[in-house]
């Protein structure tokens, strides 16, 4: 019992120091920041600043990536139209082609 007693006593002690030191750190340090309260606040709006800029950039990169993907999306939709007008070209011709043979048949025939 005693020494569990010595035990709690140490722990409390040593956590009422220890709370006593980070009260007089955490003190010291927001008078530091009392000191440095325009240079912290210049270091906050160069941070924002930053963020901004870095916002931008990745909104300009996105942009940037949409606007290649919708440029993709048109030079296919065009390359398919191309081909489809090739296609029916190509079957137009086919068709001339064949009446053409068939008429200079029918010709040859009478």
């Amino acid at each position: 019992r005693a020494a569990h007693r010595r035990a709690c006593s140490t722990v409390l002690s040593r956590w009422r120091s220890n709370r006593a030191v980070w009260g007089l750190t955490r003190w010291r340090e927001a008078a530091a920041e009392r000191r440095a309260g325009r240079e912290s606040m210049r270091v906050v709006v160069a941070r924002m600043r930053q963020a901004k800029v870095v916002w931008a950039l990745r909104q300009w990169r996105e942009n940037a990536a949409g606007a290649a993907a919708k440029r993709a999306a048109l030079s296919r939709c065009v390359a398919r139209w191309r081909l489809a007008q090739a296609v029916s070209a190509l079957r137009h011709w086919h068709e001339v082609s064949r009446a053409t043979a068939l008429a200079r048949r029918s010709a040859s025939f009478f």
